[in-house]
């Protein structure tokens, strides 16, 4: 009975260390994608302060 038990406690164990390591690559692909946001946010910020310092000129 307790072989069963234990077999059934690191069936779950198994499944739960790899639901983590799956929810830790989403995070990193968001930790990616909000790099890029970033990025993309800083770039429409450099074109929207250079417009308008063109426009004051």
């Amino acid at each position: 009975d307790f072989a069963a038990q234990y077999f059934v406690f690191k069936t779950f164990r198994t499944c739960a260390g790899e639901l983590d390591v799956r929810a830790g690559e989403e995070g990193v692909r968001a930790g990616e994608e909000g790099v890029r946001a970033g990025e993309e946010g800083e770039l429409v910020l450099l074109s929207s302060v250079t417009l308008l310092y063109n426009l004051k000129q």
